[in-house]
């Protein structure tokens, strides 16, 4: 059995799911995922579970009755992946934003225990995004500098959403569940900003970013607004 677990939040991403499975089935590394879908009125599900059957042991399903957030599809991944006993877990979009082949540095990071957690960044190194335009590039860079004004936080891209993980980060991460507010992407910076204040060992990990290739984002206004409303409040936080 893997020890190395995918965790892919999933909300209408049909167009995606086969052409996941097989990159993640592709890898060198024995990886299993996880799709953790919200009821997806597209038939995400129903993809999933024919992937299932021919991987029925690097496959799963975890069906969620409703519309939940980003934050606690991760929650109850996370859940899933302890229960289990994955000593190793991986955040990754299912719109190929992230390239799977990464996968495999981010891994080695972990497994050669020179980290405790890895982030697949943007712009440690420079800037590596693919088809953004320059408005777009520079209200990311914006919400970098943001996050680190208000919480400290020494991470060149605190809003990576490409992360690897040991199992004693999303220990801890679960232990404090009741205490990240946020369900948008802001989410990504308390979980950064709770490794990093219980001492876990952290690198950046150079990625390329590119736009989604299929499907809609699920970025809104609503997200954005309670990012920055949150995000301030982390270091007030008595972590667990």
């Amino acid at each position: 059995m893997s020890t190395h677990l995918i965790v892919i939040p999933t909300y209408n991403e049909r167009s995606n799911i086969d052409m996941m499975v097989s990159a993640v089935m592709s890898l060198p590394e024995d990886f299993a995922v996880l799709f953790v879908d919200d009821d997806s009125p597209d038939g995400t599900s129903s993809l999933i579970l024919g992937n299932q059957q021919r991987y029925p042991d690097r496959v799963h399903l975890l069906h969620r009755p409703e519309k939940k957030g980003l934050a606690l599809a991760y929650f109850d991944g996370f859940d899933w992946a302890m229960q289990r006993g994955f000593q190793y877990v991986y955040e990754m979009d299912c719109d190929f934003s992230h390239d799977p082949q990464e996968l495999i540095p981010i891994s080695l990071l972990l497994t050669s225990h020179q980290a405790d957690m890895v982030i697949g960044s943007r712009y440690i190194d420079g800037v590596r995004v693919s088809n953004w335009s320059i408005f777009r590039t520079y209200l990311s860079r914006s919400a970098s500098l943001y996050v680190r004004l208000m919480t400290g936080l020494p991470i060149t891209d605190p809003t990576a959403g490409y992360m690897g993980y040991r199992a004693s980060v999303i220990q801890a991460i679960l232990r404090n569940r009741s205490k990240i507010k946020i369900n948008g992407y802001g989410f990504q910076v308390a979980l950064k900003y709770l490794a990093w204040k219980k001492g876990f060992r952290f690198l950046e990990h150079p990625i390329t970013f590119s736009e989604r290739r299929l499907g809609m984002s699920k970025m809104t206004l609503k997200i954005i607004i309670e990012s920055i409303l949150e995000i301030p409040k982390l270091p007030f936080i008595k972590w667990l």
